[in-house]
């Protein structure tokens, strides 16, 4: 039997509710919705915590030689538009971006803990 999970949209997107504190009778609960729409009004902390995290590695590894290196900004600006996982545990989550120019089309994860990100990384 698998995990039981759920969906709602939340600022345009749709979130994935896994089964836990986010999810109650195979609905998400009115935290769950409190929590994704917290993560999306600090979706602009969490891109700039990915950039922190992982500009250099693109600036150093993964940026064609004749490219220029990016900043900030336009790091942030490439990540577009996030998939949002809750998780089991309250504040526990993970924002997945698929940058098409960044990381040879390799996504980015930001995961949250106690509604904070805390580590991201570079997956597929």
């Amino acid at each position: 039997m698998g995990t039981k999970r759920a969906r709602f949209k939340c600022d345009g997107q749709m979130i994935d509710v896994l089964e836990g504190a986010y999810l109650s009778g195979g609905k998400p609960t009115p935290e769950a919705r409190e929590f994704a729409a917290s993560i999306f009004a600090m979706m602009d902390k969490i891109r700039k915590f990915a950039s922190r995290k992982l500009r250099s590695r693109y600036n150093d590894a993964w940026r064609d030689d004749d490219a220029p290196k990016i900043d900030e900004s336009e790091f942030c600006k490439l990540l577009g538009q996030p998939k949002v996982v809750l998780y089991d545990e309250e504040g526990s989550a993970s924002i997945y971006f698929s940058p098409k120019s960044l990381f040879d089309g390799h996504g980015v994860e930001v995961a949250l803990a106690a509604g904070k990100p805390y580590h991201t990384t570079v997956i597929g």
